[in-house]
């Protein structure tokens, strides 16, 4: 899998979270922070593994 670098926030100095990078194949990959907050996770539709 390829990745091209699209973005990031500028304002994560040193961290670079969030970044957000497209694939060769379509899809994209989104570095970011983890989320164990039940109520932020109820919000979100995220498929096992992910």
């Amino acid at each position: 899998m390829r990745l091209t670098f699209i973005a990031k926030d500028p304002g994560s100095n040193p961290t670079g979270s969030p970044t957000l990078y497209r694939t060769d194949r379509g899809s994209w990959v989104v570095q970011g922070w983890v989320i164990d907050d039940p109520a932020t996770l109820a919000q979100m539709d995220i498929p096992a593994g992910e």
